[in-house]
């Protein structure tokens, strides 16, 4: 059996913070990320953004989001600065942002291939799987019409 390289294109660790108690926060910082500094008509995947701002939009988002929960299940009672440090950290040390120097000031960014795949699970969490086989279906039955309208003889090898 050949398994796909998954692991070969993103890191182990990717999922991690959806995989937790606060995998649908972790979600949706990741989208709020994504739409406010990687998405469409922002910064291009890879384009390197300030940490600074990078965490200063998780702490908008903390500040409008429910309150998150830590590993033991206990509420964090801790500041919103803190708090946003921490889950920036998660995220970086995950895999979802990667984290460099420019100078003296880090950055960060989200890969291309990091956003790649973003897309992809976003695109199945708003559509939802594609049967293929319909679509199979669906171009077999056109092929049969145009078989029959034409007679097929033109069609034949």
């Amino acid at each position: 059996m050949l398994i796909p390289p998954l692991f070969e294109q993103l890191p182990p660790s990717l999922f991690r913070p959806l995989a937790g108690q606060n995998g649908l926060r972790y979600w949706g910082l990741l989208t709020r990320l994504n739409e406010e500094l990687w998405g469409e008509g922002v910064h291009a995947p890879g384009e390197l953004v300030d940490k600074v701002r990078v965490v200063r939009v998780i702490e908008e988002h903390l500040i409008h989001d429910d309150p998150w929960v830590d590993d033991e299940g206990q509420e964090p009672g801790s500041p919103v600065s803190v708090q946003a440090s921490n889950r920036y950290a998660a995220l970086r040390d995950s895999g979802w942002l990667a984290e460099r120097r420019r100078g003296v000031r880090p950055v960060a960014t989200m890969r291309p291939i990091i956003t790649q795949f973003y897309d992809a699970l976003s695109a199945f969490a708003h559509r939802g799987p594609e049967f293929i086989g319909a679509r199979v279906h669906s171009i077999h039955m056109n092929l049969d019409a145009v078989m029959k309208l034409a007679d097929g003889a033109q069609f034949h090898e």
